[in-house]
């Protein structure tokens, strides 16, 4: 990954992949993770491929990661629960972040009502 973002810096599917490999290496106490991620984020906020993996991440080092990060994480919930809400609900699953990402959702009606119908009916 280090070498890929040499060639191409702004390439944010390597940077989410290298927070995804960092945390996979080192856990959620990687070095740099919160960095990483925002770097991702800025350069491809919106890309769907990349939101979801994203959050994965974020949900697994979220109390390593600082209030700024969780902000920023919040926005990206709010982007995979209007674009993917299904895709989300498993993760929510899967991290056991139910509460975080309902509460996060709060301010949202339309898009909490959408997560929790998908929530309810995913495995």
């Amino acid at each position: 990954h280090q070498m890929a973002l040499t060639f191409d810096p702004r390439n944010a599917y390597v940077w989410t992949r290298l927070g995804q490999s960092l945390l996979v290496r080192d856990g959620e106490t990687a070095q740099n993770l919160g960095s990483i991620l925002e770097t991702a984020v800025t350069f491809a906020p919106y890309d769907a491929r990349l939101v979801v993996a994203r959050i994965d991440v974020a949900l697994a080092a979220w109390d390593q990661l600082s209030d700024s990060m969780h902000m920023l994480m919040d926005s990206q919930i709010h982007i995979a629960a209007s674009q993917s809400p299904t895709a989300l609900a498993r993760l929510a699953r899967e991290r056991y972040a139910l509460t975080r990402v309902t509460d996060l959702l709060s301010d949202t009606p339309n898009l909490l009502k959408r997560f929790i119908y998908a929530y309810a009916h995913s495995y």
